[in-house]
């Protein structure tokens, strides 16, 4: 004799977004721009940092060396957006914070998306293990 267990109408709510959500090191896997139709790889070697004090830092990994491309902070503002604010970058030379709508696709993979309606960048990012990482 088993035991059915039913429940309609309830689900089961998932952990708010916040700071340690993000914190680790992410690595750009995938981009879209707003002219294209689909996705497509990007080289290797492109970072992003979220630290637990709500430091963001952008790097890129090269033949060349390790460069810092841009830094500043970052909240989360819900769980669907989050503001980066960029203190200094080689892509935007007069920087502004920006909203950034994101989905986690699961616990290591985050979808992100900015711009404005018909500009939008979507990008797929992956986590990695890094130094930094609490072990448990």
């Amino acid at each position: 004799m088993g035991i059915c267990l039913f429940l309609a109408g309830r689900t089961i709510a998932q952990p708010p977004i916040t700071t340690d959500s993000f914190t680790g090191v992410w690595e750009l896997k995938e981009r879209k721009l707003p002219n294209q139709q689909a996705f497509t790889a990007v080289p290797p070697g492109q970072y992003k940092m979220f630290t637990a004090d709500n430091k963001l830092q952008l790097f890129q990994v090269t033949q060349k060396g390790t460069f810092i491309t841009s830094y500043g902070k970052f909240r989360v503002l819900t769980d669907s957006t989050l503001e980066e604010a960029f203190e200094k970058s080689i892509y935007f030379p007069d920087p502004k914070p920006g909203i950034t709508i994101f989905k986690f696709i699961d616990s290591e993979t985050l979808s992100s998306k900015f711009g404005g309606p018909g500009s939008y960048v979507e990008e797929t990012w992956k986590k990695i293990p890094y130094a930094g990482d609490i072990q448990k």
